[in-house]
């Protein structure tokens, strides 16, 4: 998480300016009625949850942090970035691979997975789902 939120940062100081949280959670609803998108609920993650739930969370814990920290934040590129972040459409346990495999393999995956459902508009949000 704290590289999504890196690279959504532009201004480390709120500068009385405040985040458009509608414009964020908009984002996220618009992304989450994808069919595609909505297969994450079909994978486990972190045992008692699924991608798409543990995503959303993830969505929202970040944007609470930037807030809490004073954080100029860009919607679309924290939105984006922590929602699709673990967009790997694949079964961990069934995959057959290692915790470091899927660890080191995931990550690609997701924006491969992403580039293809929406584009990924810009190098930040590619780089915010790379690198978490």
């Amino acid at each position: 998480m704290k590289f999504i939120i890196a690279e959504a940062v532009y201004i480390l100081y709120n500068d009385g300016m405040v985040n458009d949280k509608e414009k964020y959670l908009n984002i996220i609803k618009e992304l989450v009625k994808d069919p595609k998108i909505r297969q994450m609920q079909n994978y486990s993650q972190h045992g008692s949850s699924n991608s798409l739930k543990h995503s959303v969370q993830v969505a929202k814990e970040s944007f609470r942090l930037a807030e809490k920290l004073h954080l100029r934040i860009d919607e679309e590129v924290l939105a984006v970035g922590a929602l699709l972040h673990d967009y790997y459409l694949y079964d961990i346990q069934e995959s057959g691979y290692s915790d470091y495999k899927h660890g080191t393999k995931h990550p690609g995956t997701a924006l491969e997975n992403s580039w293809k459902r929406v584009g990924c508009r810009t190098d930040k949000v590619r780089r915010s789902i790379f690198c978490h």
